[in-house]
């Protein structure tokens, strides 16, 4: 291939994909595609960095965008302007290990996170998830696989594809899901219920980019005594503001960043913020460092015995 301009319709490929993939997947699948880009790219030597820039402008250019992505790439892109990897002949071998590596760290913030995640499940809990993604489910498989838990799982079909992918992988794993249907709304009334939201851009000034009518829905099941849990690696939190400064006919009008079919939730109508250090504030200090699932599983009381958030951060940076 003579390179990525061959792909005029890659915006709407990503936008396609995030239709049918949780956005954690949509990123992995993503990173992979450049690998195999860039294993049968015949090019010359000196053009293998600007085609891959060329190919995160893209990206970037997305919408609606996945900021793990984008942060992913924002890293790759940082790796390529090193000076070790400017050597004769080097360019495209240092591309390739710094994708395995940004592969690596997307698996590796996933799994903290999921192990994070099993201290907020307990058993004979109702848990309703809203954007299921890959981090939420392993964290349902892990209570009930490693753990040993009973609870019920209801899935929010606010994503029509996505519930039904969840479903079936849930259920590959001995999880029995429910769909709830459109039109109705989780009820945490009986005390044990708790909605779990996944995959979703945290901005800067605080603001979830959810799927349409999330805010309503949530408040609605905050106020009959459920809790909310927004889970999702630090990757999600993005450098900008929920409305951006429209240049175009609007005479520099504030327009907001939600598509048509999103909608955009406040950060302080979420109970607790799971991350890959642990639980996290609105202000983004962490308030309840992380967990060990081996320290977990040998509690004797059921209760996740904690590690510094200083350990979790060596181990993540750990080859």
């Amino acid at each position: 291939m003579g390179g990525f301009m061959i792909y005029p319709r890659l915006k709407t490929m990503l936008r396609d994909l995030n239709c049918v993939q949780d956005n954690t997947e949509s990123a992995r699948l993503s990173l992979n595609v450049l690998v195999e880009s860039l294993n049968r790219l015949k090019c010359p030597e000196e053009n293998v960095e600007g085609l891959c820039r060329e190919f995160a402008d893209a990206v970037r250019a997305s919408r609606p965008g996945n900021t793990l992505l984008m942060h992913l790439l924002d890293f790759f892109e940082s790796d390529l302007g090193n000076s070790n990897s400017r050597e004769p002949g080097c360019m495209r071998l240092r591309a390739l290990e710094s994708l395995e590596e940004k592969i690596d760290q997307l698996d590796r913030y996933g799994r903290f996170v999921a192990e994070n995640g099993l201290a907020y499940i307990n058993e004979g809990d109702t848990i309703f998830v809203l954007q299921a993604d890959k981090v939420i489910e392993d964290i349902l498989i892990q209570a009930r696989n490693e753990l040993e838990f009973s609870f019920r799982v209801v899935l929010l079909d606010r994503s029509g594809e996505g519930a039904r992918r969840a479903k079936e992988a849930l259920a590959e794993a001995g999880i029995d899901a429910q769909i709830l249907p459109p039109g109705k709304d989780p009820d945490g009334s009986d005390g044990t219920a708790r909605l779990f939201m996944g995959g979703m851009t945290v901005t800067a000034d605080q603001k979830i980019l959810a799927p349409k009518d999330t805010a309503a829905m949530v408040d609605r099941f905050r106020s009959t005594g459920g809790t909310v849990y927004f889970v999702a690696p630090s990757l999600w939190f993005s450098p900008q503001r929920s409305t951006v400064r429209n240049a175009f006919g609007g005479g520099g009008k504030e327009v907001s960043l939600a598509a048509a079919d999103q909608d955009m939730v406040c950060l302080d109508r979420v109970d607790h913020i799971v991350t890959e250090l642990g639980e996290m504030g609105a202000d983004g200090r962490v308030t309840k460092p992380p967990v060990s699932l081996a320290r977990l599983k040998a509690g004797t009381d059921g209760t996740a015995e904690l590690i510094s958030s200083e350990t979790a951060r060596r181990e993540m940076s750990a080859a």
